[in-house]
C-alpha cells in the first residue's frame, strides 16, 4: 500500500480472474448493510463479477444500494452493448436487485436530454461535495489503449472537465458515448479499478510504475483510496508498492 498525496494506492493481486472478481463482489457487499452509491463498469471482467454476485450473493438485501454507471454507449438498453443491459439481464430480470435501485444513463436520439436527465439524478440521489456528486465508489476498468470509463487518449480535456458528465465519441468507431468525468470519478471516497488478463499487463506497467500521463486512467488519483483488483497475468508487470 502505497501514500501518494491524498491518495491511498492499493494493489491487490489474484491469482485468477475468478478469485479477483469475486473478492470485488464480495468487498461491495458491504455496501448491502448501510447504504451506499456505487458506479459500475461494463465489460466482460464486471459481467463475470456481476455473475458471481447473482450466484454467491442472490440473497443479500440491496435495496440501500443506488447503482449508477460509469459510463455507457448510447444504445438501446436491450442491446448486447449496453453496459446497463448486461447487469439488468444477469441480477434485475433475475429479481435480485430491484430496479427502482438503479440509475443507467437512459438513451435518447438527442444525447443532451440523456445529460441532463443523468445530472437530476445524480443530483437528486447523491450528496455533492466540491460542485460535484460524490460517490461512494467508484468501480473501472483500463482498455488497452489505457482508456477508463470512456475517457480516452485522444480526449485527455474530459480529465480536467469541471462538468459532471460529457458526450464523447470512441475514436476508432465514431460511436457516441456518454460518461462521467474525470473530476466526477476523482470525486469519489473510494475507486476500485478491476482489472484482468495478459493482454492489460503492459499497459498497467506504465500507468501504475511508470505514471504515464498520456493515458486516462494515470490520471486516477482520488482523495480517499484507490484499490487494483488485479489477476496475476494483469499483475505480471508491476512492481511491489
Amino acid at each position: 500500500m502505497l501514500n501518494t498525496l491524498q491518495t491511498v494506492i492499493d494493489i491487490k493481486r489474484y491469482d485468477t480472474v475468478y478469485e479477483t472478481c469475486n473478492a470485488l463482489a464480495e468487498y461491495i457487499t458491504r455496501f448491502a448493510n448501510h447504504g451506499g452509491t456505487i458506479a459500475l463498469s461494463g465489460g466482460s471482467t464486471p459481467k463475470l463479477m456481476f455473475s458471481l454476485i447473482a450466484e454467491k450473493y442472490c440473497n443479500i438485501d440491496w435495496s440501500q444500494v443506488k447503482f449508477f454507471w460509469g459510463d455507457e454507449r448510447m444504445v438501446p438498453q436491450k442491446s448486447a452493448e449496453s453496459n446497463y443491459g448486461e447487469f439488468r439481464r444477469i441480477l434485475i430480470e433475475t429479481e435480485i436487485i430491484e430496479e427502482k435501485c438503479c440509475f443507467p444513463f437512459l438513451f435518447n436520439n438527442d444525447i443532451q436530454k440523456t445529460i441532463q436527465e443523468a445530472e437530476i439524478n445524480l443530483r437528486k440521489f447523491i450528496p455533492f461535495k466540491n460542485n460535484l456528486p460524490q460517490f461512494d465508489l467508484v468501480i473501472l476498468g483500463v482498455g488497452e489503449d489505457g482508456h477508463t470509463a470512456s475517457i480516452f487518449p485522444d480526449n485527455l480535456a474530459s480529465f480536467e472537465s469541471q462538468s459532471i458528465v460529457e458526450a464523447v465519441s470512441q475514436p476508432h468507431t465514431g460511436s457516441r458515448r456518454i460518461t462521467l468525468t474525470g473530476s466526477t470519478i476523482n470525486n469519489a471516497k473510494e475507486i476500485a479499478v478491476l482489472c484482468a488478463g495478459d493482454s492489460k499487463k503492459e499497459i498497467l506497467n506504465q500507468i501504475i510504475n511508470n505514471n504515464n500521463l498520456t493515458l486516462p486512467a494515470a490520471h486516477l488519483h482520488p482523495k480517499g483510496h484507490i484499490s487494483w483488483y488485479l489477476d496475476k497475468a494483469a499483475a505480471g508487470k508491476i512492481q511491489n508498492l
